[in-house]
């Protein structure tokens, strides 16, 4: 008789056949996202991560954007540091990348903890999607995505969210890198274009730039041996192209503020500040040898984070498995030779290649920190690891599970343990400690203050020890905090002459390094730098003593509370805009330093303005009859408008305004637009004529709006392109 089979049954073990090969897929990510939350659990018990730039750059930063987001706004410039900064066109602030629009939702903290969990268990997803396209064994990509993703050299980054969220871009490029050179399909081609998008919005130029290092050499490499076709390369080429389009946004203001900025071509001396030197190397065998910021024993020169590169030991053992048993593919040997590569770059200037690479390789005299490298030298040795994995689990014929079961907690432990080294966190209820000195300055919200030698504190509480991360935390975060270090004013709201910026413009930084060397030499002209500067107070440690006729000391009424700090009131300042009768026109910055330090020369009563044509207007204007009289001048906290009402006598009248001068700023004066010149190296100014003026200033980029209609524009190709692939190629057909 012939079989009867139901096909009930066949269905019932069809779909239990399907189940077994879901759960089979998921397990992998399962694994992975148990790794990363037990790397961030601290994190989600109440504690927030809080050291270095993280606490004095990043989250003030964040903070000031969260407050206009809240409110409806989007933050484009910044008034509360160094006269005034653009916020967009920061090129350390992802204002579009999908991570920065938590911050309507979460605290600053809270924003940065979910995105740093977000974007680890990112990149080890996209890592593993690549390594599981080269080998055999999913476990093998999975051993690769957590040596990489649990290593120093990823993790030290977490409290620099831009450049950890660019970090965790770059496996994502290198997937679709090889998707498009495999197959340079429509879909893929966009996809790519995405990608890049990504890396460009994260808001790291550096570690942008590295990638590109990175992948340049093995997409050649991949696409000579998958097959030579002008069709991949222009496919790749046309997904670089919409992916700047896309990010137009972010790149166009970035470049203008680079053109205004102080920030130019590094030496070589200048580019190798943090790097990787042969004792650290040693840490990739012994965590602690140069000992841990966690214990407050760090001995190594510059800090713990750039030269971190343990991966744990088990990588190690795998990639000199693979090699000494001659089991090494095309693909282990290009990234064995790319590991070597950057991890030989890493050494900086004494290494010999960094040094060579920095005259004859575009683009790397503008960064500095060679320890960077080490980025892309542990994602190669990763991956390497990973082709060493496969091979040991080809030879494991039996008690598979046993053998996985090691190798995952070999790999997994080592890391568990060392984490912490790289996470420092603290308790939320301390980071809501408000400096006395703080409580003192909300009362003036317009002036600013200005702390010259904040670099004292910096050093001490950052560079020197690293006693924040030791059994000490809480007392020594609350005297940093109460040192009002630069940028953590944003958080009350104070404004500031002074400031730390990655790239500053280029007026601020001469006029701030005016102030120092006036304070250095005691030059009696230095009140009248501080009243150009807008400065109402000067901070600086108590160690110093300034004397000079127009500062003042604040008495307070109890010091044990301004342990930290000294307070002297500049008598100089009389508001944030004047009138002068006296123009002297320059045409360049070595001009108006030469004539601002000259002896005599007042800034209450003259003014220099920049100008490289004289018209009939300017060359009769050195010497001015009107008198200006401020009858009002309001700003709103967190706005970038300022409302002014003045009166000019006697005839036509020249407005200075303290206010950081930046392409971009309009003034309308009775419904009417007037010129803006730059004056006084760092301020806007202004001529007016006889008679009551109703001034508004407001900051409109044209470089923010054009960016914004390029990257539409891309959006919408990329969406008819979509489209047009999904639905109308099938019609066409």
């Amino acid at each position: 008789m012939p079989l009867k089979v139901d096909p009930a049954d066949l269905m019932s073990l069809s779909s239990k056949a399907k189940s077994k090969k879901i759960l089979r897929s998921c397990l992998p990510f399962a694994l992975l996202a148990m790794f990363e939350l037990g790397i961030i659990a601290p994190l989600f018990t109440g504690k927030k991560l809080y050291w270095g730039d993280l606490m004095l750059y990043f989250v003030p930063m964040y903070h000031y954007a969260r407050v206009l987001l809240v409110r409806g706004r989007l933050p484009l410039w910044n008034p509360y540091m160094l006269m005034g900064q653009p916020y967009a066109g920061n090129p350390q602030i992802g204002l579009f990348f999908p991570g920065f629009w938590l911050l309507p939702f979460f605290s600053s903290w809270n924003a940065v903890v979910i995105q740093s969990g977000l974007m680890l268990y990112t990149a080890g997803v996209f890592l593993y999607c690549y390594l599981k396209r080269h080998v055999q064994h999913d476990w093998a990509a999975v051993a690769g995505a957590i040596c990489w993703t649990g290593g120093g050299a990823v993790l030290g980054r977490m409290q620099f969210p831009p450049m950890f969220c660019s970090i965790a871009c770059i496996p994502l490029l290198l997937l679709m890198l090889e998707k498009v050179l495999d197959l340079p399909t429509p879909a893929n081609a966009l996809t790519l274009a995405l990608s890049i998008t990504l890396m460009l919005l994260a808001a790291h130029p550096q570690v942008a730039y590295i990638s590109f290092l990175l992948l340049a050499p093995y997409g050649m490499w991949y696409w000579n041996r998958s097959g030579r076709g002008g069709g991949k390369l222009k496919a790749v080429m046309l997904s670089l192209l919409l992916g700047i389009g896309l990010s137009a946004v972010q790149l166009l203001p970035v470049i203008e503020l680079a053109l205004n900025s102080s920030r130019q071509t590094l030496s070589p001396l200048q580019a190798n500040r943090f790097h990787l030197r042969w004792y650290q190397a040693v840490t990739l065998l012994i965590p602690h040898y140069v000992g841990s910021p966690v214990m407050a024993d760090y001995w190594g020169q510059g800090n713990a984070w750039e030269p971190a590169l343990f991966m744990g030991w088990l990588p190690i053992i795998f990639v000199l498995y693979l090699w000494i048993n001659r089991q090494f593919s095309p693909y282990a040997r290009i990234w064995t030779a790319l590991s070597l590569f950057f991890f030989w770059m890493s050494f900086g200037v004494k290494g010999g290649l960094y040094y060579i690479a920095f005259y004859c390789v575009p683009g790397i005299s503008r960064f500095h920190d060679a320890g960077r490298y080490l980025i892309p030298a542990t994602l190669a040795f990763a991956i390497v690891a990973s082709y060493g994995v496969e091979a040991w689990l080809l030879r494991v014929k039996q008690h598979k599970i046993l053998a996985l079961s090691l190798l995952f907690a070999g790999l997994i432990v080592p890391l568990w343990v060392y984490s912490p080294d790289w996470l420092p966190a603290t308790s939320q209820t301390h980071l809501t400690h408000t400096p006395s000195v703080a409580q003192l300055l909300q009362h003036h919200p317009y002036s600013r203050v200005y702390t010259p030698v904040h670099s004292y504190y910096s050093d001490q509480f950052i560079s020197e020890g690293y006693r924040d991360y030791g059994s000490y935390s809480l007392r020594a975060l609350h005297g940093e905090e109460d040192t009002l270090d630069p940028n953590t004013n944003l958080m009350y709201q104070i404004r500031s002459a002074s400031g730390y910026e990655p790239v500053p413009l280029l007026g601020a930084a001469v006029l701030d390094g005016m102030v120092r060397q006036a304070l250095i030499r005691n030059d009696p002209e230095m009140p009248s730098l501080l009243r150009v500067m807008g400065v109402e107070y000067l901070l600086y440690p108590r160690l110093y003593h300034i004397s000079q006729p127009g500062l003042q000391p604040v008495l307070l009424r109890n010091k044990k509370h301004f342990k930290m700090l000294n307070v002297s009131h500049a008598s100089s300042y009389s508001g944030l805009a004047w009138g002068v009768r006296r123009i002297e026109y320059v045409p360049n910055d070595l001009r108006a330093l030469a004539s601002m330090t000259s002896a005599g020369f007042d800034t209450n009563k003259e003014a220099v303005v920049f100008t490289s044509t004289f018209t009939d207007e300017l060359s009769a204007s050195d010497r001015l009859p009107g008198k200006i009289h401020i009858l009002d001048d309001k700003q709103q906290e967190y706005s970038t408008q300022r409302v002014l009402n003045l009166s000019v006598s006697g005839g036509t009248g020249f407005l200075v305004l303290s206010q950081s001068a930046y392409p971009g700023w309009h003034l309308i004066d009775n419904n009417h637009r007037i010129k803006l010149y730059r004056t006084d190296i760092n301020c806007l100014g202004c001529f007016l004529s006889k008679g009551f003026h109703h001034i508004l200033l407001m900051y409109h980029p044209i470089t923010f709006l054009f960016g914004l209609y390029i990257s539409c524009l891309s959006m919408s190709v990329t969406a008819g392109s979509y489209v047009y692939n999904r639905f109308g190629r099938k019609r066409v057909n």
